[in-house]
C-alpha cells in the first residue's frame, strides 16, 4: 500500500491508512506499507511491516519507488490518494498508469476528496480515472463529481466502501465527562462547544467566533469552544484565529488542546461537550472522519452542509447552508437553549471495512 502520510504525520489520509492497515492485518492481509522516509518505523502495527521509502514524490524519487516494489513483488499495489506528502507534483497521479504499463501490476487507488479540490487539482486526476482500474471511494458522491468534471473521459471502476472512525466513542462515566467539562468552562452552568480536525481556512473557525461572540450575548450561560487541534503560530490561517479571539474578547471564551495523540482523550472531551460544531466554508462531506467522530459520541452535532438542510432524523444531527452566519447561530442557539443526547447506529467498522476492500483485492488478482 502507497500512502505519502503515515502516523504520526497530522493528515487524515494517514490516519485512515493506519486503521486500515491494522484491520487488514487483522483478517489474514500480508501487508506492506510504502509511506515517505520520516513517517516509516513511527508506529508499531502488530506485524504490520513498514518499508522506508523517499524523501519526496516526484520523478526524481520514482526509481527508488520501483525499486522498492520490485523487491516487495506485490499482488496487488493500493495507492491512497490525497496525502499532504504528495504536494502538487504530478507524479502520484501518474503513478497508477506507469506501474501498468511498465510492470503490468495490477492496481488499486482510493480517492480521499475530489469536490474541495480546485480546477487544476482536480484535473490532476484525470491519469488516475481514464485508467480501467479498481477506483475506491469514501463518499457516495464521488463518482458523481468526477464523471460530471471529466465527462466520458472517466474509465475508472468506482467501488464505494465507506470510512471508519478512529474515534471511538468514549468510555468515560458522565461525572468524570462533567468534570472534564468544567476544566474547559470553569462553570458547571456554562454551555461548552467544540470543534475536532486539522485547522485550516476551509473549516471556517475564524468566521465561526464571531457566532461564538454572539451566542454569549444572547445567552444566559455563558458558552465556550474548545479546538481539538493544533494552532501554530507563523500560520497565516492560525494567525487569523488568534487575532479574531483578541478582537472579539474571547481569550476566556476558547481553549486550544494542541494535537492530541491519545485517541481516548479526543473521544472523552466530545462526549463532555455540548455539542459539536463543524462551520466548513463549502460544507461538510459524506466520510468526514472528524465528524465520524463526534457521532460516536451522543452528543448534539450542528455543521454546515453542501444540500441537507435542519435535522435529519436518519443521522440525527442539524444541517444549516455553508457561510450562512445567521442560520448557524439560530441552530446553536436553539440547541443550546433545549441541550439533550443523541443515541446514532453505529459506524462501520474497520473489519467489516477490511473485509470489503479484500473482495475487491480478491477480484483484481482474478482479473486480468
Amino acid at each position: 500500500m502507497l500512502s505519502g502520510s503515515f502516523p504520526p504525520a497530522k493528515c487524515g489520509v494517514g490516519e485512515y491508512v493506519c486503521q486500515l492497515g491494522r484491520a487488514l492485518v487483522r483478517n489474514g492481509c500480508d501487508l506492506k506499507i510504502v509511506t515517505t522516509r520520516i513517517y516509516e518505523s513511527q508506529e508499531n502495527l502488530e506485524n504490520l511491516v513498514h518499508i522506508e521509502a523517499v524523501p519526496a514524490w516526484d520523478f526524481m524519487h520514482l526509481p527508488d519507488i520501483l525499486r522498492i516494489l520490485d523487491e516487495l513483488r506485490p499482488d496487488i499495489i493500493h495507492l491512497q490518494h490525497g496525502a499532504k506528502e504528495y504536494g502538487k507534483n504530478p507524479m502520484i497521479n501518474l503513478l497508477p498508469a506507469l506501474l501498468t504499463i511498465w510492470r503490468r501490476w495490477r492496481i488499486v487507488q482510493t480517492l480521499h476528496e475530489f469536490s474541495l479540490n480546485s480546477f487544476l487539482g482536480k484535473l490532476r486526476y484525470f491519469p488516475c480515472i481514464a485508467l480501467s482500474i479498481p477506483t475506491i471511494v469514501v463518499a457516495k458522491h464521488y463518482p458523481i463529481s468526477v464523471r460530471s468534471f471529466f465527462s466520458a473521459l472517466t474509465r475508472a471502476r468506482f467501488i464505494h466502501i465507506p470510512v471508519g472512525s478512529s474515534i471511538e466513542r468514549s468510555k468515560a462515566c458522565p461525572e468524570k465527562l462533567q468534570k472534564l467539562k468544567i476544566t474547559f468552562t470553569g462553570d458547571p452552568e456554562a454551555k461548552l462547544l467544540a470543534f475536532f480536525g486539522i485547522v485550516h481556512p476551509e473549516k471556517g473557525i475564524a468566521e465561526f467566533l464571531g457566532t461564538l461572540a454572539k451566542l454569549n450575548e444572547n445567552l444566559v450561560s455563558a458558552v465556550h469552544l474548545v479546538i481539538i487541534a493544533d494552532l501554530v503560530s507563523g500560520n497565516p490561517c492560525h494567525d487569523e484565529i488568534f487575532e479574531k479571539i483578541g478582537e472579539l474578547a474571547l481569550g476566556s471564551r476558547v481553549k486550544v488542546t494542541g494535537f492530541l495523540h491519545n485517541r481516548d482523550e479526543v473521544a472523552d472531551i466530545l462526549a463532555a461537550s455540548d455539542i459539536a460544531v463543524f462551520p466548513f466554508r463549502s460544507g461538510i462531506r459524506e466520510g468526514n472522519t472528524s465528524l465520524l467522530a463526534a457521532s460516536c459520541q451522543d452528543i448534539a452535532i450542528v455543521a454546515t452542509h453542501p444540500t441537507l438542510r435542519g435535522f435529519d432524523h436518519e443521522m440525527k444531527m442539524t444541517f444549516v447552508a455553508p457561510a450562512d452566519e445567521e442560520k448557524i447561530f439560530l441552530a446553536l442557539k436553539d440547541e443550546l437553549r433545549s441541550p439533550h443526547r443523541v443515541s446514532r447506529r453505529a459506524t462501520p467498522s474497520w473489519d467489516d471495512i477490511a473485509q470489503a476492500h479484500i473482495k475487491v483485492y480478491e477480484a483484481s488478482v482474478g482479473r486480468r
